[in-house]
């Protein structure tokens, strides 16, 4: 049986990476890390990709080397398409996703929201649920539609609100239920297929 493949697409530091290695570590006959597109040359993920998963391939498309967002997903399908894919997995990538990519792509993509969606869509969703006084946020895991966090959810963790937290207090906390929810939905949808 073939393993179901994971393409990650990342940005910064890479902290969902470590629990995607391991989920494909654990069970290499049924999972596995196809490939990681970076859009950042110099990003953390990829020095920690080469530590934790040497032999990973590291496809480095640099956003600002393509005159506009169809000519850049077009090229990230492209050099993709070898490694086929059966999920496409937002690991911090900082960049909306148009229908060029996701009509192209020949399997979902799911990303990881630090918030209870459809609340605090975008940037700086811990502040957010800060400021309008909510007593819990949390994170959502969903598919990836050309909105800014409007794809359908998957499933979601709660995560109280404390007295005295601060945004990066409440995002540490939200932080830590992330990668244990990706990897519960990841292993879900690999049983659907």
């Amino acid at each position: 049986m073939r393993p179901f493949k994971l393409a990650v697409l990342a940005s910064g530091r890479g902290t969902l990476l470590p629990a995607l290695v391991e989920l494909c570590a654990a069970e290499p006959s049924r999972f596995e890390l196809a490939c990681l597109v970076v859009n950042v040359p110099d990003a953390p993920v990829r020095a920690l990709a080469t530590q934790l998963t040497p032999t990973c391939p590291q496809l480095v498309l640099p956003h600002r080397d393509y005159p506009d967002r169809a000519a850049y997903e077009t090229a990230m399908l492209a050099a993709m398409a070898p490694y086929r894919p059966n999920l496409v997995v937002l690991a911090g990538f900082r960049r909306l996703l148009t229908s060029t990519f996701l009509d192209g792509i020949a399997c979902p993509t799911i990303n990881v929201h630090p918030s209870l969606l459809p609340a605090f869509p975008g940037m700086d969703a811990p502040a957010q649920a800060l400021a309008a006084g909510v007593p819990t946020t949390g994170c959502t895991v969903h598919f990836v539609d050309a909105g800014m966090d409007t794809g359908a959810p998957i499933a979601s963790r709660h995560v109280a609100i404390e007295p005295g937290d601060t945004p990066d207090s409440l995002h540490r906390r939200i932080a830590a239920q992330e990668a244990p929810l990706l990897c519960e939905v990841i292993t879900r949808l690999a049983a659907a297929t």
